[in-house]
């Protein structure tokens, strides 16, 4: 079975993506964080990898993993975006607006949307369920 790094170059080869060393390593940097991620940071963190990242090839990069539905734009507090490779329906997460951790917490709550959508008439969209907070670090 093929690993996601590799699964997700195929599928940018057969978007139209040249297949490259820096941008393998923008991808192994998203799938490896454990929060949310800037294109800035992205950038800084994949350049370990490959000095020779150019920011350009980060922003693209993330634009077509963005257009293949294989990462999700997360709206931070600071009001700006940062990414997360997409998870499966049953997974949400809650962010901390003080500090940036992640946490993720699994469950149905297409119980939930429904209630929601019969009361306000909105077909819900469940791909993404962000709740913003504190963590008990930022709370103490």
């Amino acid at each position: 079975m093929m690993d996601t790094q590799t699964h997700w170059m195929t599928l940018l080869h057969k978007a139209g993506c040249r297949v490259t060393a820096p941008r393998e390593a923008v991808i192994s940097v998203l799938l490896g964080a454990l929060r949310p991620l800037g294109v800035q940071e992205l950038h800084e963190l994949a350049r370990e990898q490959r000095p020779d990242l150019g920011l350009v090839t980060v922003y693209r990069t993330v634009e077509k993993l963005l257009e293949l539905n294989l990462v999700q734009r997360i709206h931070r507090a600071d009001s700006h975006h940062a990414y997360l490779p997409v998870s499966n329906s049953d997974r949400h997460m809650l962010l901390c607006n003080s500090c940036g951790q992640i946490a993720f917490f699994y469950g149905d709550i297409s119980a939930l949307a429904e209630v929601i959508s019969k009361k306000t008439g909105y077909k819900l969209d469940l791909s993404l369920i962000q709740f913003l907070g504190l963590c008990a670090n930022c709370r103490h």
